[in-house]
């Protein structure tokens, strides 16, 4: 796609990953990518289906990413026996180093750090989904991808910045992205309170331009790096928003801070007229949308659908 960011390369390698989710197979991997000094290492958790193949799905965790998708407790398990059985193959990343921190003193953006996991869901479709051979209608899994926070702008960035809705039928964004709407979260004015960042939220805004120190303008809410937000935002700083092919279903557990910002992502792709992006709330769950039985059912209706 014109003025798309360009992919990165992909390269498997060798090593066990003693944390592999029970019933997965482990793939170790490195991506390299134009900009970003460091290559970064992650794993690739794969399982196949194990009713009539009908596509695959790709799970991002929250935060840095460098922990499995659930956690890989019981109850994720069990929700993703239930997918398998549905006739999803399933691909789970996980990062070894945070794929949102730029190094020390680099002004990055997280917009150009998701050529990690863009690079990442690419590869995974050229090589596991597309030799599967299976077809889908438009927004049907299909190749499909789900995130959690920080996961949901490792697919969310990969479609406004790199151009993969070509390949993607449908993302389910859960609890983000959080990367919409960055000076509103940063800049702390009073009348957009509901969108204001806290915790450790804002360490990590700034980890992606190379602020470790109490001084990050996320942290000291710098109205001078505000053009600066705004030019790596993901709801305002991509070249593609129209997507004609690509279901996008966001879920949002009700009592979730992130909304503010999941609503400004999804009033973006609708004003851009992608005509199946959508926001659902769930009742009983906050931030993490894969924690309560009322999200699990929310994604996996949203991937069935």
């Amino acid at each position: 796609m014109e003025n798309a960011f360009a992919l990165g390369t992909f390269r498997t390698i060798p090593g066990a990953d003693t944390s592999c989710p029970a019933g997965f197979d482990c793939q170790q991997y490195s991506v390299t990518c134009s900009g970003i000094p460091d290559a970064r290492a992650g794993t690739l958790a794969a399982a196949p289906a194990t009713g009539p193949p009908r596509g695959l799905v790709m799970f991002f965790s929250g935060g840095s990413g460098s922990k499995w998708w659930g956690d890989a407790d019981a109850a994720t398990i069990g929700f993703m026996n239930d997918l398998r059985a549905d006739g999803f193959h399933l691909v789970v990343v996980r990062w070894h180093k945070s794929w949102l921190d730029a190094p020390s003193g680099q002004d990055i953006g997280p917009d150009r750090l998701a050529c990690q996991p863009a690079t990442t869901i690419r590869w995974v479709h050229d090589n596991l989904y597309a030799p599967l051979g299976v077809s889908a209608g438009p927004g049907r899994c299909g190749f499909c991808l789900t995130g959690s926070s920080g996961g949901a702008s490792q697919v969310a960035y990969p479609l406004s910045h790199f151009g993969l809705d070509v390949i993607v039928d449908a993302i389910v964004p859960t609890g983000g992205p959080p990367h919409a709407a960055l000076a509103k979260g940063c800049l702390r004015n009073p009348a957009e309170e509901e969108y204001w960042y806290d915790g450790a939220s804002v360490k990590t805004i700034d980890a992606s331009y190379g602020h470790y120190g109490p001084d990050g303008p996320c942290q000291t809410h710098q109205p001078t790096f505000a053009n600066r937000w705004a030019a790596t935002s993901v709801d305002t700083s991509g070249s593609d928003y129209r997507y004609e092919q690509t279901r996008v279903v966001v879920l949002l557990g009700s009592r979730d801070r992130v909304l503010p910002h999941a609503r400004d992502y999804v009033q973006r792709l609708q004003q851009a007229g992608s005509p199946a992006a959508t926001l659902q709330l769930v009742d009983n769950t906050g931030h993490e949308v894969g924690a309560t039985p009322e999200g699990r059912a929310a994604i996996r209706q949203a991937l069935l659908a």
